[in-house]
């Protein structure tokens, strides 16, 4: 099974490395430069997991997992918070509506691994 991974970050660069990253171990990536394009993605493509920046321009890393989660689409995706800062991260871990987190700078195998296991854990079977 091919799992799908939306990637919502606004950094070019750090986008393309983890499509690459993922695309290199057999995932397909969606990617979303805001949340908007985020929860629009989510919505037309049902992800098997959403890895998701922290500072986003338009809407605030919490408020959009709580908006994903509250999608019909988004209640049983997991949701990996995604940021270079400790104190976000610790945000991250106190807020319900992400299943776990990843750090930047990425290592790609870690990713991977990471990536790997919530999807064993919590993937889905794709119709």
């Amino acid at each position: 099974m091919k799992y799908t991974v939306l990637v919502i970050e606004d950094n070019a660069i750090t986008s393309e490395f983890v499509r690459i990253a993922l695309e290199t171990h057999g995932y397909s990536v969606l990617e979303a430069p805001t949340g908007k394009a985020g929860i629009t993605m989510t919505i037309d493509h049902s992800p098997h997991l959403i890895l998701q920046d922290l500072l986003l321009p338009d809407i605030d890393g919490f408020e959009l997992a709580e908006r994903l989660r509250a999608l019909p689409e988004g209640r049983v995706i997991p949701i990996l918070a995604f940021s270079a800062f400790c104190s976000k991260f610790e945000e991250a871990t106190k807020c319900a509506a992400f299943t776990g987190y990843v750090s930047k700078p990425i290592e790609p195998l870690q990713l991977i691994k990471t990536i790997g296991g919530y999807l064993s854990d919590h993937g889905r079977n794709e119709e």
